[in-house]
């Protein structure tokens, strides 16, 4: 049986590699802590920063459309009320065994399958 906490993490630090690689600094990563995330913010997992930009970037594996929609929504809605200006929210979904697809709305981003 495949351990999903594990499998979130793996997906995790994929992101920061595929930011890394793009320039961008690791300025925060969710942490484990006795059975438990802590995330930024109760909503992103990993906070990156190149020049005065900053990505705050929510990462889930296997998302149903329905959770899709629901995990957008609560992104859009943490922008809206609490973004700066150079600042873009983004929801990274990675799916098992499928190519990559990005759909860019706005300040927010889904990139599936990462």
């Amino acid at each position: 049986m495949v351990n999903t906490s594990d499998k979130g993490t793996r997906n995790e630090r994929k992101c920061e590699v595929v930011l890394e690689e793009q320039g961008w600094r690791i300025m925060f990563r969710s942490v484990r802590v006795r059975m438990q995330r802590i995330d930024f913010d109760n909503t992103f997992d990993i906070v990156a920063k190149k020049g005065k930009q900053r990505r705050l970037v929510q990462s889930k594996t296997n998302l149903r459309p329905g959770e899709v929609l629901k995990e957008y929504e609560k992104i859009i809605k943490w922008v809206d009320e609490n973004g700066l200006p150079g600042e873009r929210g983004e929801l990274w979904i990675h799916y098992d065994r499928k190519s990559p697809t990005i759909i860019k709305e706005g300040l927010v981003t889904k990139i599936y399958g990462v």
